[in-house]
């Protein structure tokens, strides 16, 4: 989830921790405290811009089991500092409850986790939530701004808050499940042998969401409303993406095996560019939305510049005649391509 989510819910879980028992630490430090415990998972955004680096480092062992119980002892002790007389394993408790709901949070949305690290890579993600949730964050940050201004109602505000940073996202949960024995036994006269579809997160999920019906060669995705059910409008078929030529492609750069790792949904475009010569794009439909206007907002419009944008978490081969890299370009969540010139053709 995004950051403010992290640091709401660890804030009104500070506001409900706090019963004003004698030894515990003040309502406010302790509010600040588990906001900032909430949050220090995402530590590892500091792992820099590198694509390679930050796939296969982020949302990983700070955001592990075996991670949080050494980061919780760390919090404990300094929380020990600040506050003698609370104890020791009551500042421990709390602050792993705060790094495990951080997990809880990344793990409902599709970009996974890889909770078992660094005894395994294998990112795991229930996929209910889209990763920024006003419909999650909002209400929180309500229940925060609630405590703070009404001291009678302060504990109260932080439960509520508990309560709704745990119930939304089961009840996405839930919805998803039921929704996907919905769809399955809907379309199961319809799909032939290899064929499959699966329910996945869009923004405003549980109430949107996304259909993604994929063959052994090609993938497609389809809007969902809970209320009036498919769209009717879904989208192109794409070429499904051969895993085997991303592993190929590591003879270049290791990018594009770390992608067909990453990659959930990933999906091949060829295009010839006068300029450039022969692009390969793989990009992940997992990132795609058919939200309208948050589809226009992540995804580069007919007239957006190809050489600058790309949609959310794609990464492109530029080749020469012979199928020689040229170059190679990455464009992170924010859809802005970066072009590596010249490529590092030694990477291992």
């Amino acid at each position: 989830m995004d950051p403010l989510t992290h640091l709401v819910s660890g804030a009104v879980s500070g506001h409900a921790a706090n019963g004003g028992r004698e030894g515990q630490p003040g309502v406010r430090g302790l509010s600040i405290f588990c906001a900032l415990a909430a949050a220090s998972p995402d530590i590892d955004i500091l792992v820099g811009s590198d694509p390679v680096i930050n796939l296969t480092l982020r949302r990983g062992v700070t955001h592990s089991v075996f991670g949080t119980l050494v980061m919780a002892l760390i919090f404990a002790v300094v929380g020990r500092k600040i506050w003698p007389r609370a104890k020791f394993m009551w500042l421990y408790g709390l602050t792993l409850a705060m790094l495990w709901l951080h997990i809880f949070f990344d793990l409902i949305n599709s970009y996974g986790v890889q909770i078992l690290a660094p005894l395994s890579n294998h990112r795991f993600a229930l996929d209910a939530i889209f990763i920024i949730d006003p419909l999650l964050t909002f209400p929180v940050l309500a229940c925060v701004i609630g405590a703070a201004i009404s001291t009678s109602w302060r504990r109260r505000f932080g439960i509520i808050g508990v309560a709704w940073c745990l119930g939304w996202p089961t009840l996405a949960i839930v919805t998803r499940q039921i929704l996907q024995a919905k769809i399955a036994g809907d379309m199961a006269g319809e799909l032939k042998d290899g064929e499959e579809v699966i329910v996945s997160s869009d923004a405003f999920s549980p109430v949107r969401w996304k259909i993604v019906t994929r063959t052994p060669t090609q993938i497609r995705i389809e809007g969902y409303d809970i209320f009036s059910g498919l769209s009717g409008k879904p989208s192109s078929w794409y070429t499904r993406a051969d895993l085997g030529e991303l592993q190929a492609f590591g003879r270049f750069h290791r990018i594009f095996p770390v992608y067909a790792w990453f990659a959930q949904y990933p999906v091949r475009l060829e295009r010839m560019e006068e300029a450039r010569g022969r692009e390969i794009e793989w990009r992940d439909l997992r990132f795609a939305s058919m939200v309208d206007w948050v589809r226009e907002l992540r995804e580069p419009g007919p007239n957006a510049d190809k050489a600058l944008t790309r949609s959310p978490f794609t990464v492109v081969a530029f080749l020469d005649a012979h199928g020689e890299l040229l170059k190679w370009g990455w464009a992170s969540g924010s859809g802005v391509l970066r072009v590596m010139d010249p490529p590092l053709a030694s990477s291992p």
